[in-house]
């Protein structure tokens, strides 16, 4: 976990995901931030459009965070991958992945 030379107890910018991506992306650009992921409940939010359903979901992982550190920023994001219009969840186990692929 990256932390803000700042403050080490309170971090300035926070990463609300275990995206490795994510967090690789925004050491590139050199920017200090923490990696503290969401445990924001998916299962919550109604499937929808796949704008619709990943803006949700990233804005709801962004608030359960900045709800806890309300003096920080806080990037929230979500991927979801779609084929035919229809938004493939996350597989539970190989099987799964093997008869979704």
């Amino acid at each position: 976990m990256n932390t803000t030379e700042k403050n080490k107890d309170k971090p300035f910018l926070i990463l609300a995901s275990k995206s490795a991506r994510r967090r690789y992306l925004l050491k590139q650009a050199g920017i200090s931030f923490s990696v503290i992921p969401s445990d924001f409940d998916e299962s919550l939010v109604p499937v929808s459009s796949p704008e619709k359903y990943v803006r949700i979901l990233a804005e709801s992982k962004a608030k359960d965070i900045s709800d806890k550190y309300p003096e920080s920023w806080v990037i929230g994001a979500d991927t979801v991958v779609v084929i035919d219009g229809k938004i493939l969840g996350k597989t539970s186990s190989r099987p799964d992945a093997r008869s979704m692929l």
